[in-house]
């Protein structure tokens, strides 16, 4: 399923990614959510020449997650799969993610795969992002990623994905698949590219993904742990969603808010964040050294509009 808003640059690439798919039997639904660029004319330029491809059309914008609901509803097939509109399916996805769930017998209800990072021209810029465990996976966020395959007895037992938690809809939904199923995760290489820009959503969203989160957080721990591990989780899982949102920040060169969070994620817990808590290759002292590096950036960025000033003045720049 691929929503789309806005996504006229990079749909077709999307969809051509799953038609690709060495899995014989996949079915792809577009749907458009209401948007005013040519999204539905490129989608429905694919359903005329292919039957795999379906389209549905929201006559009013809603947002991802009633576009997400829209579309499974309207899906025929037995596992489902989204994929956004400016990422890219390795050839192997469906088919991996289909063997995977299959193999782990009828309690695996989502497996998840890595993934490779690429830029807006498709140019790659990670090789491969290793996502945890399914132990560890969403213990301290969403550390899942993009490429994940669910059953449809999941979306039967579940519903569908919760429109208050817009753009942090998937790891609230995660949270509930954990709570009632098992995760697995797909070996080998990766199977998505991940498309950053600066117009991807968690980008643009960035402020409303890290509000949800938060959200999504507490709701969840104040009923998948004990009340004597309560607190503790509590508390790392919060400080990890502040770091997390803190890089988002600073890749947007807003230093001033980075800063916000990584002293909230000190609030939230003060001591050096354990191994458990980190992405790998994060040193325990990563907010302290964050804390340093940003307040450096944000005092210049404060001091270089004065500092152009004063040297217009003296070369008498107008």
């Amino acid at each position: 399923m691929i929503p789309c808003y806005r996504g006229e640059r990079y749909l077709a690439d999307a969809i051509e990614s799953c038609l690709a798919q060495t899995y014989p039997a996949v079915e792809i639904l577009v749907v458009n959510d209401a948007s005013p660029d040519s999204c539905q004319a490129i989608a429905e330029r694919f359903a005329r020449t292919d039957p795999r491809v379906r389209t549905v059309n929201r006559a009013q914008n809603g947002g991802v997650s009633r576009a997400f609901n829209d579309g499974f509803a309207a899906a025929r097939g037995e596992y489902f799969t989204r994929l956004a509109q400016d990422d890219i399916f390795e050839p192997f996805a469906v088919e991996r993610m289909v063997a995977r769930l299959r193999a782990a017998g009828p309690e695996a209800g989502l497996v998840y795969c890595d993934f490779i990072e690429i830029d807006d021209s498709g140019t790659i810029m990670r090789e491969a992002v290793r996502t945890p465990s399914p132990e560890h996976v969403l213990v301290y966020g969403n550390r899942m990623g993009l490429c994940a395959m669910w059953t449809r007895e999941v979306w039967r037992t579940l519903g569908g994905f919760d429109p208050d938690f817009d753009a942090a809809e998937d790891y609230e939904y995660w949270l509930r698949v954990a709570s009632r199923f098992e995760l697995v995760k797909c070996d080998g290489p990766p199977a998505l590219r991940v498309r950053t820009h600066a117009a991807m959503g968690s980008f643009v969203y960035a402020e409303k993904q890290v509000a949800n989160t938060y959200r999504a957080i507490r709701a969840a721990y104040g009923t998948r742990f004990s009340l004597d591990r309560f607190w503790r989780e509590r508390q790392l899982a919060l400080a990890r969603a502040h770091l997390t949102a803190a890089h988002t920040f600073r890749d947007q060169q807003a230093f001033g808010k980075a800063l916000a969070k990584v002293a909230q994620s000190f609030l939230d817990w003060p001591l050096p964040l354990p191994e458990r808590a980190r992405t790998d290759g994060e040193p325990p002292w990563i907010r302290a050294r964050m804390l340093c590096v940003l307040s450096r950036r944000f005092a210049f960025s404060l001091l270089a509009p004065a500092g152009e000033q004063r040297r217009k003045v003296r070369e008498g720049v107008p």
